[in-house]
């Protein structure tokens, strides 16, 4: 009796396990070839700066994922509200730019400034006019002048070299007006669709440009694995982009002989690299938003593995954050020069931050955001 019980639990297995393979998987991996990581030791020596910060809005300004200074030094920060736990998703609410007044005696005073009509708000850039542009999840790129004026410049939705813009993230402006910006991914945003994007291999964010003159946009980059952060180099010869899930931060090259190309600035980091900040000293920050994954690096050249990974259900995938600090991701934050090499480390943010998204250096100060998490949190640099 016993052994028909044994056979007829491992024939229900075998069914199973027959029936899950034959399944269709919502991704067709390619396989991955991932470059073993910058050590961590000299100047990237893991560390606790990041523990002595103050705190930036606590209790008001929630998921700040990007911030920007005006001329005059008030800072400018996205803050939204959410519902589901994830890091941005359908269920946000009350998406809006807060400003920050900091004020002679060390305190500050912050205030609603815009109020956003939808999605929420991710990078932010200032340009010379002082028009805050801002890019915003089922929103799209959206320039918000002085007066607090919103204009949509590239809708979520339009089709630009046949396929839909989607999921507005970094951003950045040329001093002749065009606009540098990259689309994150494909379709409606949510955890599992991070982890069915890393699984994939594939490419389905692009580096964009915006030209306000002919309003126009075109396709520079169109196979990011999921495009975030950009800056542009000081002499504006090239701009550099994100290219999150392959550890690498590439170059477009918008002037001399590489005019229209692009080539890789720095690979191998030591993470999944968010927003890039370039200081005017010439100095990248680069915000990693997790270090290495064992597993997700092991997985990139077995794509037959990957593709039945993603038939699992995604509620293993898209879990709330984690607020423990034994369990919370460990972000950091990466300074080099435009040489590519490292100059230093930031680690071990208060875990307030459970994934940090920016890092924003100004008068002295390192400002950090998270997309998952909040306050902002500062820092002061050592000399």
């Amino acid at each position: 009796m016993l052994k028909k019980i044994s056979l007829g639990v491992a024939v229900l297995v075998l069914v199973a396990v027959v029936v899950f393979l034959l399944l269709p998987s919502p991704i067709d991996p390619i396989e991955r070839r991932i470059g073993q990581s910058v050590p961590l030791d000299g100047v990237l020596t893991p560390n606790d700066a990041l523990r002595d910060v103050e705190l930036i809005g606590e209790g008001s300004i929630n998921n700040p994922e990007d911030v920007a200074f005006d001329a005059i030094g008030r800072m400018y920060v996205g803050s939204r509200d959410v519902a589901n736990g994830s890091a941005v998703g359908k269920d946000d609410i009350n998406p809006q730019i807060k400003r920050v007044t900091f004020l002679p005696d060390g305190t500050y005073r912050i205030e609603e400034w815009v109020k956003l009509p939808g999605g929420g708000p991710l990078d932010l850039r200032f340009d010379r006019a002082g028009n805050l542009f801002v890019s915003s999840w089922e929103q799209g790129l959206l320039k918000i002048a002085p007066d607090k004026t919103i204009t949509t410049l590239v809708a979520d939705g339009t089709i630009i070299d046949g396929s839909p813009f989607e999921y507005a993230d970094g951003q950045t402006i040329h001093s002749d007006g065009r606009i540098f910006f990259t689309q994150g991914t494909k379709g409606d945003f949510s955890s599992s669709r991070v982890v069915l994007d890393v699984l994939s291999g594939r490419g389905f964010g692009r580096l964009l440009e915006y030209n306000p003159k002919t309003k126009t946009t075109r396709v520079l980059i169109p196979d990011l694995s999921f495009g975030n952060g950009v800056v542009l180099a000081p002499d504006e010869s090239y701009v550099l982009v994100s290219d999150q899930f392959r550890y690498t931060i590439k170059r477009y090259w918008l002037t001399g002989a590489k005019a229209g190309t692009e080539d890789v600035f720095a690979d191998n980091l030591p993470g999944f690299v968010h927003n890039i900040f370039l200081d005017q000293d010439g100095v990248l920050w680069a915000a990693i938003t997790q270090p290495r994954n064992l597993l997700v690096d092991g997985l990139s050249n077995l794509p037959w593995l990957r593709t039945q990974i993603a038939k699992l259900p995604a509620t293993l995938f898209n879990t709330a954050p984690s607020r423990d600090e034994r369990q919370r991701s460990r972000g950091f934050v990466v300074k080099m020069n435009l040489q590519g090499q490292y100059l230093g480390l930031y680690g071990n943010p208060p875990a307030k931050l459970n994934t940090i998204s920016s890092a924003v250096m100004h008068d002295g100060y390192l400002y950090v955001g998270s997309i998952t998490g909040g306050p902002v949190i500062r820092h002061k640099l050592k000399p």
